[in-house]
C-alpha cells in the first residue's frame, strides 16, 4: 500500500516538479501516439503485412505454439487477442505495433538517458516520435514490438553491468526473450550483449567471477524463452519430418518433405563479402552495409544523417566509448548477419534506429551549444510531418482506400452475406479484408454458379457484395502482362454492373477510382456458403486455422509422455510470455515514474 502511494507522489512529481524532464517525455509521448493513431486509421496494409494478420486470424483456438515463416508466434498471439477485444479489423491488427511502438519512445529516453544524459534522452525520444519509419511501420507486422523487446532488454542490461545487480540480468533476459518470441532474429542480440557485457568487465576490472554468474543467469533465462520454438520445431520434424521455413533453411532438416511448402519464397542466403564490398552477382552494387543505409535516408534523413555524424563525432572525440563499443559490437552481428542477405526488405532494418537515433540525439546535443535547440527541434518536427506526407505519397493523412473497404465492411456486410472480390485484387490483401466474412474470389464466382444443380438444399436468396477493382491492378502488380485474365475479370463486372446496383465508390488519394462495390441478391442453395468456405486457403493453410477446411499442414501429435510433457511447457512459456507482455507496459512505467534513479544514487 505504501508503494502505492509513492508511485502516486512521484506521479504527481512529474507534474510539479521544477524539473520538467518527465513531463517533456510525456508530451512528447502523446505527439508520438497520435502520430501513430493516425497511421493506424489511414495506412494501407502491405501484401506481407495482411499475410500476418490473416496468420494471428484464431491463432489462440487453434493451440499453436508458431507460425510455419516466423517460428514464434508471440506476436500472433497477442494481434489475436486485440482481435478478440477490438474486433477483426484494422485496428486489432495493428493493436500490437500502435501500443509498443508508442511505449518505444519512453524506453529510448530512458536508454538514451542511460549511456549518455537527460538531455540527450529526451531529444532521442522526441526523434524517435517523430520518426517516419518507425511512424509507417505501425502496422500488422512484428518488426515494432521486437525494438520494444530489445531495447528493453538493453536498457536493463546495461543498468546490471553499471549496478552489477541480477535482478536486472534476469528482467534484461526475459525482455530479450520476449523479444525472440516476437521475431526471432531478436537472439542476434544475445552475443551482443554477451560480447559487451565482457568487454564492460575488462575495462572497469570487475570481478569476472560476479560478471559471469550475471551473464549465465541472462543466457539461462533466454534459453527457457527459447523452449517455445525448439519445441515447436523438434515436435513437427518428430512427428512429419519437417521443420518451419526459418529452421529448415538454417538447419536445411527436412527440406526434401518441406519443399511442397516452401518452394515458392525466395530463400534467405548470405553473402558477406557483398556487406563489405559490394559487387553481389558480379553487379556493381554498393556494399550492402551501404546500400541499406542509403534505403533508410529516404525515409528517416534525420536520424540516420544525424547518427552518421553522432557516430564520427565519438570516434573522433574518442568519448562515450561504451557506446561506441555496443554500437561496433551490434554492427558486426546484428547488421552483418542480416545485412548480408541480398535486398532484404528495409523494414526489416528497424534495430538500426536503435543504434542510431541516440548518435542523432547526441549530435544534436553537441550542435545545440551553437543554434537554439528549441528552434531546430521545430525545424525538425515540421521537416518530419512533411516528409511523412512526401514518403507516403500524401496517403499520411488521408484514409487508404484499403482501409476504406475494411471500414465499409465492418459497417455494412452482415455475417450472412456473401463477399465477391475481384481477382484482380491480390489474394492476400483480399482475404485479409473479408477473412470474417463469406468471401469468394470472382474467379470462382461461374463455378459455384454452375454447380448449383448438384448442391443440397433449398434456394434461398443471399445478400451478395462485389468490390471491383476499378484500376485493373490491385496489389499483383502482373495484371497488365496477362489481358485474357483481365478480360474474363471484366466480363465478371458486367455481369454484376447489369444485375446489382453501385452501392459505394472508393478513391484513392488523388481522386480515382480504386474500389466500386455493388449489392445485389443472388439465389443459391443453402449449402453454397459451405462450398464458399471450402476456398478460404491462404499460404498453405486453412483461415483461422479451421481443419474443417483443410488439414493445418504443420500440426503435429504428440504420442510419448515426454513429447506430450515438452508441448505443455513450451505452451505455458508462450502463455506467461503474452502475460509478461502486458506487465511490460507496466514495468516500463514503473522505471520511468516510481522507479528509482540509480544514476542519481
Amino acid at each position: 500500500m505504501n508503494k502505492f502511494y509513492l508511485l502516486v507522489d512521484k506521479t504527481l512529481d512529474i507534474f510539479l516538479s521544477k524539473d520538467k524532464t518527465k513531463l517533456y517525455v510525456l508530451f512528447i509521448f502523446l505527439l508520438g501516439f497520435i502520430l501513430r493513431l493516425i497511421n493506424v486509421f489511414n495506412a494501407p496494409t502491405s501484401v506481407d503485412a495482411s499475410g500476418h494478420a490473416l496468420m494471428a486470424y484464431k491463432f489462440i483456438e487453434s493451440g499453436k505454439l508458431a507460425t510455419w515463416n516466423q517460428s514464434v508466434g508471440l506476436w500472433h498471439f497477442l494481434t489475436d487477442l486485440a482481435y478478440k477485444i477490438f474486433g477483426i479489423g484494422d485496428f486489432g491488427a495493428r493493436f500490437v505495433a500502435l501500443i509498443f511502438g508508442s511505449f518505444s519512445i519512453i524506453l529510448m529516453f530512458l536508454f538514451a538517458k542511460e549511456i549518455f544524459n537527460k538531455k540527450v534522452g529526451i531529444i532521442a525520444a522526441f526523434l524517435l516520435a517523430i520518426s517516419p519509419f518507425h511512424i509507417t511501420e505501425t502496422i500488422p507486422e512484428m518488426d515494432v514490438a521486437v525494438m520494444f523487446f530489445v531495447l528493453f532488454g538493453m536498457l536493463l542490461f546495461v543498468r546490471g553491468l553499471k549496478n552489477e545487480r541480477k535482478t536486472y540480468f534476469l528482467l534484461s533476459g526475459s525482455f530479450i526473450g520476449l523479444g525472440i518470441l516476437i521475431k526471432i532474429y531478436a537472439f542476434l542480440f544475445v552475443p551482443v550483449l554477451l560480447i559487451y557485457g565482457l568487454y564492460n568487465s575488462k575495462k572497469h576490472r570487475l570481478e569476472f567471477k560476479k560478471t559471469r554468474k550475471n551473464l549465465i543467469v541472462f543466457l539461462v533465462v533466454v534459453s527457457i524463452f527459447c523452449i517455445v520454438p525448439v519445441a515447436y520445431n523438434y515436435l513437427l520434424y518428430k512427428d512429419k519430418g519437417i521443420m518451419d521455413y526459418i529452421f529448415t533453411s538454417t538447419l536445411n532438416i527436412g527440406k526434401e518433405k518441406s519443399d511442397k511448402y516452401y518452394s515458392w519464397i525466395v530463400p534467405y542466403t548470405h553473402d558477406y563479402p557483398a556487406f563489405f564490398k559490394g559487387g553481389y552477382n558480379n553487379s556493381n552494387e554498393l556494399p550492402f552495409f551501404i546500400y541499406y543505409f542509403k534505403d533508410l535516408l529516404t525515409i528517416d534523413i534525420i536520424i540516420m544523417f544525424f547518427g552518421l555524424g553522432g557516430l564520427i563525432f565519438i570516434t573522433l572525440r574518442k568519448i562515450e566509448k561504451n557506446y561506441l563499443v555496443l554500437f561496433i559490437i551490434m554492427f558486426f552481428t546484428v547488421y552483418l548477419y542480416l545485412g548480408s542477405i541480398p535486398y532484404l526488405m528495409i523494414k526489416h532494418y528497424m534495430f538500426l534506429l536503435i543504434m542510431f537515433t541516440p548518435l542523432a540525439a547526441l549530435c544534436f546535443e553537441k550542435i545545440s551549444n551553437k543554434i537554439n535547440l528549441k528552434v531546430l527541434l521545430l525545424a525538425i518536427l515540421i521537416f518530419q510531418l512533411f516528409w511523412l506526407s512526401h514518403y507516403t505519397h500524401g496517403n499520411f493523412y488521408k484514409e487508404s482506400p484499403m482501409n476504406q473497404l475494411v471500414n465499409y465492411k465492418e459497417d455494412q456486410i452482415s455475417q450472412n452475406s456473401l463477399v465477391i472480390y475481384d481477382s484482380r485484387i491480390f489474394r492476400g490483401q483480399g482475404t485479409y479484408f473479408f477473412m470474417d466474412k463469406n468471401y469468394l474470389e470472382s474467379s470462382l464466382l461461374f463455378s459455384l454458379m454452375d454447380s448449383q444443380k448438384q448442391l443440397p438444399g433449398e434456394d434461398v436468396y443471399i445478400d451478395t457484395y462485389f468490390i471491383e477493382c476499378a484500376k485493373d491492378d490491385c496489389g499483383w502488380g502482373t495484371i497488365k502482362d496477362q489481358p485474357e485474365f483481365n478480360e474474363s475479370m471484366e466480363n465478371i463486372v458486367k455481369f454484376f454492373k447489369n444485375n446489382s446496383k453501385i452501392n459505394k465508390i472508393i478513391y484513392d488519394s488523388s481522386g480515382k477510382e480504386e474500389f466500386i462495390i455493388y449489392k445485389t441478391n443472388l439465389i443459391l442453395k443453402s449449402s453454397s456458403l459451405d462450398v464458399v468456405k471450402s476456398t478460404h486457403i491462404f499460404w498453405a493453410n486453412p483461415v483461422g486455422y479451421d481443419k474443417s477446411i483443410s488439414p493445418v499442414f504443420d500440426d503435429y501429435e504428440t504420442y510419448t509422455f515426454l513429447d506430450k510433457l515438452t508441448d505443455k511447457i513450451a505452451n505455458l512459456v508462450l502463455y506467461l510470455s503474452a502475460i509478461l507482455s502486458v506487465i511490460s507496459i507496466f514495468l516500463l512505467l514503473y522505471f520511468f515514474i516510481g522507479g528509482k534513479d540509480d544514476n542519481e544514487e
